[in-house]
């Protein structure tokens, strides 16, 4: 079984974190899980929003709260300790985002997720595909953030 969307923004970019969702998976049966973070959290990301904002000043205070408290390079350094060890489930980790002109730029912009654009945009269309079709099993770990 797979858990295809679970949002890792509430804990701290650490193996310990991550292993709380390991963790739970394993309890739970799951053999593979995948790990999400909004990019709007990187401040690499911020810009492509502007628009956004203007939408409402709701909108534009809550986005300016919680929006660029990350940088890309600790996300990705993440990955790669997670993808230097062993786990009892497999793990992929992955962006989610609205797929825009704009944002694929700014995306191809950035040379060292250059490689990962592909699996980005086909792992974000199986999440919106899935929804339709059969709901992933959502989980909260008890580790508070």
């Amino acid at each position: 079984m797979i858990d295809g969307h679970i949002h890792i923004e509430r804990g701290e970019y650490t193996l310990d974190w991550i292993n709380q969702f390991v963790n739970k998976a394993v309890e739970m049966e799951i053999d593979e899980i995948r790990l999400l973070e909004h990019c709007y959290r990187f401040e690499e990301f911020v810009p492509m929003y502007d628009s956004v904002c203007t939408y409402s000043e709701y909108v534009d205070a809550w986005f300016h709260k919680n929006a660029g408290v990350h940088k890309l390079a600790d996300y990705l350094e993440l990955i790669e300790r997670v993808r230097n060890e062993q786990f009892p489930v497999e793990i992929k980790l992955a962006l989610k985002y609205a797929i825009s002109r704009s944002l694929k730029a700014l995306l191809l912009n950035l040379q060292r997720i250059k490689a990962l654009i592909f699996y980005w945009e086909a792992f974000i269309l199986l999440i919106i595909l899935l929804s339709f079709i059969n709901r992933p099993i959502h989980y909260q770990t008890t580790m508070s953030a």
